[in-house]
């Protein structure tokens, strides 16, 4: 099941190329998350095919917590900029993405997600005591990496499968 990689790439690029953006560099630095993804998705595409369709059970999973985290995340951003505190926004938002991940980690099951949810919320709390200015680069690059991470330890775990 390769939709599992694309969902990683593409989010991991976001979360590094909002942290790069945030901070002034420019959008031509963006390709380098880019290219990282695109070789994740490439080594996942190497890998032979399993022809899996997700069942109905891990849809409903994925969609329910997804659905959940997306109403979160309009809350919590809504809610930092009434309080005037948006300068918490990409910590929030990691805290809350690496939450998602424990229903996810159980309901799917994919015990590998506990790591990454453990990471998303370190990264998150983490960045909270980063100077204000600094949060978006840390938060944005530390996120894209426990998703990268993610997506390498998966695929070399489906390799060493592969070559059983």
């Amino acid at each position: 099941m390769r939709s599992g990689y694309w969902v990683v790439a593409v989010f991991a690029t976001g979360w590094a190329s909002a942290g790069l953006i945030a901070v002034g560099y420019s959008p031509l630095t963006c390709l380098l998350p880019a290219l990282i993804s695109g070789a994740i998705l490439l080594c996942a595409y190497s890998l032979p095919s399993t022809g899996g369709q997700l069942g109905s059970h891990t849809r409903k999973v994925l969609a329910r917590w997804s659905l959940l985290e997306g109403l979160a995340i309009v809350l919590a951003v809504n809610l930092l900029h009434q309080t005037h505190h948006p300068d918490a926004t990409f910590p929030i938002v990691a805290a809350i993405v690496g939450f998602h991940f424990l229903p996810l980690a159980r309901g799917i099951p994919v015990r590998l997600y506990y790591l990454t949810a453990a990471g998303l919320v370190l990264i998150g709390a983490t960045g909270m005591l980063v100077p204000t200015g600094e949060r978006p680069f840390f938060v944005g690059l530390g996120a894209a990496a426990v998703l990268w991470a993610t997506a390498v330890y998966r695929l070399t775990e489906a390799r060493r499968l592969v070559a059983a």
